[in-house]
């Protein structure tokens, strides 16, 4: 479906459609899915100049007319994501190694960043 509207020259379609975490097709309808982050993309969607293209991209891959439908509602991805930022965030703060250079240089964790570990403990990027 994405493919289809890259290929036809329609990128920028392409790129607000890619946006939706699901689509679903029911007996008319293609439901499409969005955050309420990019709730705002819908409106763009809607605009008469995508919308023909949408259907007629719709009606390609379905190999029948579907009509666009949207929906909104938190992505489980970005929520899983978040917690998991979240406990990333708590087990390095729990370093007292962290906690002492944290104090010492009153700094703040702006971006953590798993290391692999070779065969022999050593962690490198």
């Amino acid at each position: 479906f994405l493919d289809h509207l890259r290929q036809t020259e329609k990128p920028a379609l392409a790129a607000l459609v890619a946006n939706a975490f699901r689509m679903q097709a029911s007996e008319d309808q293609l439901l499409l899915w969005f955050d309420p982050s990019k709730a705002n993309l819908i409106a763009l969607l809607e605009a008469d100049h995508h919308h023909l293209p949408l259907l007629k991209a719709i009606e390609h891959q379905a190999k029948r007319p579907l009509k666009p439908a949207f929906r909104v509602a938190p992505d489980p991805n970005l929520i899983r994501a978040r917690k998991e930022r979240d406990a990333a965030h708590a087990f390095v703060e729990a370093d007292p190694k962290v906690k002492l250079a944290l104090e010492l240089f009153k700094g703040e964790i702006v971006h953590l960043k798993e290391l692999n570990q070779d065969k022999d403990g050593n962690t490198h990027d």
